[in-house]
């Protein structure tokens, strides 16, 4: 077998045999300041990257601290080592402590950290 042709069936065979899924860990974070003294309401904003094993679909959640989750969101990716960068925002009117976390769901579990903020309205 010729070199080319051999290292072409290890290209597709490896391609063929990756692992969907995400890479662990997930760190999400908070944009603006993590403490928000002054005017409300006030948004915070959470912003990570998810990076993949493998090609497919990736489905994901965000939570909250009140207990809200938010819809199901789907990222496509179609290679391994493949970033996608994901956001969501958290606008409060009162006084409040809390976090906001990715969770993975398919086709592998995973929970970022939970990125905590404080707010207090004046």
């Amino acid at each position: 077998m010729s070199r080319s042709l051999f290292t072409l069936l290890l290209l597709v065979a490896s391609a063929a045999l990756a692992v969907p899924g995400v890479r662990s860990p997930v760190k999400l974070r908070v944009v603006n300041p993590q403490r928000w003294d002054g005017r409300c309401p006030h948004e915070f904003r959470f912003i990570d990257e998810i990076t993949s094993r493998g090609a497919g679909d990736v489905q994901y959640t965000w939570d909250r601290s009140d207990g809200a989750a938010s819809p199901i969101e789907t990222l496509h990716f179609n290679r391994a080592n493949q970033t996608a960068t994901v956001r969501t925002t958290w606008r409060l009117a009162s006084d409040h402590s809390g976090w906001e976390q990715i969770r993975v769901i398919r086709p592998n579990f995973i929970r970022s950290n939970k990125a905590g903020f404080a707010l207090r309205c004046r």
